[in-house]
């Protein structure tokens, strides 16, 4: 997949109906405008943009695939504006996963830092 912004991805998630050949897909139009917002104010724009994928029940899959000394993803889901983030650090080799209020700005300000921490070792 071509590394496109998080507008464009969003807008591509917009127009998709099946998740798979048994699956529906019900992304809340009202959850993308949300979705889209908080990342257009949140996400640093001199960073490159994650990969939004679909995920199961209208939930939206983010993915950064540049680290070299850990991963990071989310599993948000849009109705509840909360996200599932799950990270790994080769020093430490731990899995972690915590929950996240994305309407919180101090929640975004932790996942900022520990990205920040991530895009530092490129």
């Amino acid at each position: 997949m071509d590394r496109t912004s998080i507008k464009d991805q969003i807008k591509a998630l917009r127009s998709l109906k099946q998740f798979d050949e048994y699956n529906d897909l019900f992304f809340d139009s009202e959850g993308l405008n949300w979705l889209d917002e908080v990342f257009e104010q949140y996400y640093p724009k001199k960073w490159p943009p994650p990969y939004l994928y679909p995920a199961l029940d209208g939930a939206v899959s983010v993915e950064w695939d540049q680290f070299k000394i850990g991963e990071v993803s989310l599993t948000i889901l849009l109705q509840k504006h909360i996200a599932i983030i799950n990270y790994w650090f080769k020093f430490s080799d731990n899995d972690t996963s915590e929950i996240l209020d994305l309407n919180n700005h101090f929640h975004w300000e932790y996942l900022i830092q520990l990205l920040t921490g991530l895009f530092d070792d490129l």
